[in-house]
């Protein structure tokens, strides 16, 4: 684990910004403050994970660009890119969009209360 935690400080150095790391079912891990900082997956039926880490980086982005929280904004991208998960093929997280009841519904289960009100 040091192993990663010396590769993200280096690449933050490098980069003098917030570096993320996605490990797939393993979550994902990035400094915060220079403390490393790990997340809880979430369990569901995968279906398939093509375009899962694109998904996760693009919802990432959307929080943090929202005002969320790093780890909010985390907790977030890894709620849609399982969501992703369940549905087959690299363009079907678009269910987000068309179906959000259902989607919102989804992340509360996986995401603070605040992303539920703003899914209202």
């Amino acid at each position: 684990m040091s192993e990663a935690i010396d590769a993200l400080k280096k690449a933050q150095m490098l980069t003098n910004g917030h570096v993320y790391v996605t490990r797939g079912s393993e979550g994902c891990n990035w400094l915060e403050k220079a403390a490393y900082a790990t997340n809880r997956v979430f369990t569901v039926e995968v279906v398939d994970t093509t375009g899962a880490g694109d998904v996760f980086h693009g919802a990432l982005a959307f929080g943090l660009a929202s005002g969320y929280a790093i780890e909010e904004a985390v907790r977030f991208a890894s709620g849609v890119a399982a969501l992703k998960c369940t549905r087959p093929g690299g363009r079907r997280v678009s269910l987000i969009v068309s179906k959000p009841d259902l989607s919102c519904h989804f992340l509360y289960n996986m995401s603070s209360r605040k992303l539920l009100e703003e899914c209202s």
